[in-house]
């Protein structure tokens, strides 16, 4: 038995008004060692339920390839951690579990009736026959629908699908992490054409313009993106000699530019210059 349609919508636009994550800010709370304890099994358990839930909003990557701030990634670990907090904080305080497991109970019973009922007749028992161990297995199957409904509605109330679509089409190179994998390699192999363009305006003293110019729209998008990240490394005179060398400017004119006594400064710096971008590429 799971919640109607109607059920799933209502708790979908709740929690798309209503953002939990929103003014949270990052990292774990200060808790007892016990307690710090019970919050990592609770974070984990809870971002494996997101995860698998993540499958039915059509996003299927895996997300251990992407670094800990991809977007997804961090919006997943965020709830997990404000999940698992709260849950923490329930189960250190006796008064506060017994409430929230009569609430819990209160509100899951015709989830629970209907869960006995099968059990028994797929066990051959009838419900005064029940074992704790028995009662055990139902409630945590109950437990485990309850879970995933919800968390399936969060999934979707925050837009993740709609976030990871745009994460997607904007990638960069620090979403992922250092471990070789297929999105990486995939990445990587997708901007290569764009290291050539940049290695160029580095290099050589043609039109610059002109050869932007000659990029597809996809091309020009994905050259000034890796570009924008690349001119972020550098100091400001380094900066100035890309942008410089970008619209086709030579050394000799750039040296002048820049009040050096000859290109010969111009052309150190371009090689420095180079490295740092063959070293931006590689991490």
């Amino acid at each position: 038995m799971k919640y109607t349609d109607e059920q799933k919508k209502i708790l979908r636009e709740s929690f798309a008004e209503a953002d939990i994550t929103s003014g949270i800010a990052k990292g774990s709370p200060k808790l007892s060692a016990a307690d710090a304890k019970k919050y990592k099994a609770l974070k984990k358990l809870v971002r494996g339920y997101l995860t698998s839930d993540l499958g039915e909003a059509d996003i299927n990557r895996n997300l251990g390839n992407f670094s800990a701030d991809y977007p997804i990634n961090l919006l997943v670990n965020t709830d997990a951690g404000i999940i698992a907090e709260k849950a923490t904080q329930i189960m250190s305080s006796e008064s506060e579990t017994e409430a929230a497991l009569e609430q819990f109970f209160g509100l899951f019973e015709p989830l629970l009736e209907t869960a006995m009922q099968s059990y028994c007749e797929a066990k051959g028992k009838t419900e005064d026959t029940l074992t704790d161990e028995d009662m055990e297995i139902i409630t945590n199957r109950i437990t485990t629908v309850v879970n995933e409904e919800l968390l399936s509605a969060l999934v979707v109330g925050q837009q993740m699908p709609e976030i990871f679509a745009l994460a997607n089409e904007l990638p960069a190179h620090q979403d992922y992490t250092k471990q070789e994998n297929r999105d990486s390699v995939n990445f990587y192999n997708k901007w290569n054409h764009s290291k050539t363009r940049i290695g160029r305006v580095l290099s050589l003293s043609e039109q610059n313009e002109e050869l932007i110019g000659r990029m597809s729209d996809e091309e020009s998008n994905e050259y000034f993106l890796l570009r924008d990240s690349f001119l972020s490394t550098l100091d400001d005179t380094e900066q100035r000699i890309f942008e410089m060398r970008e619209v086709g400017r030579t050394q000799a004119e750039i040296a002048k530019q820049l009040g050096f006594k000859n290109h010969s400064a111009v052309t150190k710096r371009l090689q420095t210059m180079r490295e740092k971008f063959e070293k931006f590429i590689a991490e």
